[in-house]
């Protein structure tokens, strides 16, 4: 059977379907999103629920659902980032502050479940993108980033470090300067500090929220 097939959709054509009727305020869109396969899926799905309610009053609850479905995935790092989404559309929709302070404080508790550095760093990436618009929410995960760098000896958490290091360096210099000593000697240091220098900083890109 053709991955495409509408009786047996894949979870990505679930969350994409559940996210069209969303932004389209369609009435079972919130249910659509609720039934999506995966639960990687079904919380994206539930964030475009928060960012598109037409309801403001069940945007809560519907973002407390999504980190419901967030708490059961397995993975470490999975159960991590996808909390980014639901966060940024807590954000976007100007919800109560030490709602979604609540929401980066209990994600950063599993992000410190997270061994292996370089996926913490990943994860780490991700909120940074969801929060950096707000300096107050994103210095909450400072602490943690700080501890990360020095530990992140595999390229890829390294460019991690380096990405998040061009992402608040325009707004937060300082910060910026300081995750970039205490990041061990590597490729990705050298070139976060020369960027730094230059004034080339990087964008957020994941959270559009656009058709």
């Amino acid at each position: 059977m053709r991955a495409s097939d509408n009786t047996n959709p894949m979870p990505t054509e679930q969350r994409d379907r559940a996210i069209r009727a969303l932004v389209e305020r369609q009435p079972n869109a919130l249910q659509m999103a609720r039934e999506v396969d995966g639960l990687w899926f079904r919380v994206q799905a539930l964030a475009y629920a928060v960012r598109y309610a037409t309801d403001e009053k069940i945007c809560t609850s519907i973002a407390l659902e999504a980190f419901v479905s967030a708490d059961e995935i397995d993975d470490e790092y999975e159960r991590v980032a996808v909390r980014a989404w639901p966060i940024n559309a807590m954000m976007c929709r100007k919800l109560e502050p030490v709602l979604i302070e609540s929401a980066i404080d209990k994600t950063l508790q599993h992000c410190r479940d997270i061994k292996d550095p370089s996926r913490r760093a990943y994860a780490l990436m991700v909120l940074t993108q969801a929060t950096i618009c707000d300096g107050d929410l994103w210095k909450r995960m400072s602490e943690i980033i700080m501890e990360t760098a020095p530990e992140t000896f595999h390229w890829r958490g390294q460019q991690s470090i380096r990405d998040i290091v061009l992402l608040i360096g325009r707004l937060y210099p300082e910060e910026a300067s300081r995750l970039i000593e205490a990041m061990p000697e590597c490729k990705s240091k050298r070139q976060s500090a020369k960027r730094l220098a230059a004034g080339e900083f990087d964008t957020p890109h994941l959270f559009h929220w656009g058709k």
